[in-house]
């Protein structure tokens, strides 16, 4: 065979199978992207106390069995995966699982939630929360303004549940920048039924006379909003 009819016929050979190759990948992600085995009912999101709660039935529609799917919740910068059976991660045929999964409530109110599994088309559901879920406890700090080295003062916080739902880790915390008081100030925890107020209460001893700035932090969930207070210290 000359060497200028070799290179001919592989010229011709050549292109016949980058067609089949192409047509064949163009086959498998035509096929793929058209598979909905998994599909999704009954899909809510909702605030539970100090937790988004997300729920949804996921069934296997196909005859084959459906590896590692997972539902992944993205929202305010975050991304969180869920594993739909933690133990055995698939769902055989016709098979239904019932998914619940609850994250700490963030600052967040977008969410955007994904259904996937491999070789299976990405199910969305988008979900927005009210504003008003950000907040569901209002603080009301008392204390004064202007103290005196070596009396004894009283502090106290009313917390009240603004919400609809039960919360059961309210987290308070007090502190101070600098050695003024006597007292070492520790974070507090309260559950507070719907609807239901609590007074925490504590001391302050001055020690020393200066202006002290004084910081409170309340968080529920992943929310932590900041309070703060300028006492006056004197000698007399």
């Amino acid at each position: 065979m000359r060497v200028d009819q070799f290179f001919s016929r592989r010229k011709v050979v050549y292109p016949f199978f980058v067609i089949i190759f192409a047509f064949i990948i163009f086959s498998m992600v035509f096929l793929v992207s058209l598979s909905q085995s998994l599909v999704a009912s009954d899909v809510s999101f909702s605030v539970s106390g100090e937790y988004v709660v997300l729920k949804m039935t996921i069934e296997n529609t196909s005859n084959h069995t459906v590896d590692d799917p997972e539902v992944i919740l993205v929202y305010g910068g975050e991304k969180k995966s869920i594993k739909v059976k933690s133990k055995d991660n698939f769902l055989a045929p016709g098979e239904k699982y019932d998914l619940v999964a609850s994250i700490p409530l963030s600052e967040s109110t977008q969410y955007e939630v994904f259904l996937v599994a491999p070789f299976n088309r990405t199910l969305r559901y988008d979900f927005s929360l009210d504003s008003s879920t950000l907040e569901p406890v209002n603080a009301v700090v008392n204390i004064n303004s202007n103290m005196i080295v070596g009396t004894k003062y009283d502090v106290s916080v009313r917390l009240c549940n603004v919400s609809d739902s039960s919360l059961y880790n309210v987290e308070w915390t007090e502190s101070v920048n600098g050695s003024f008081f006597e007292e070492s100030l520790v974070p507090r925890q309260v559950s507070l039924s719907a609807n239901e107020c609590k007074n925490l209460y504590s001391t302050l001893t001055p020690v020393r006379s200066g202006k002290a700035s004084l910081s409170f932090s309340l968080k529920v969930g992943e929310i932590i909003k900041k309070y703060s207070h300028e006492v006056n210290i004197s000698n007399e």
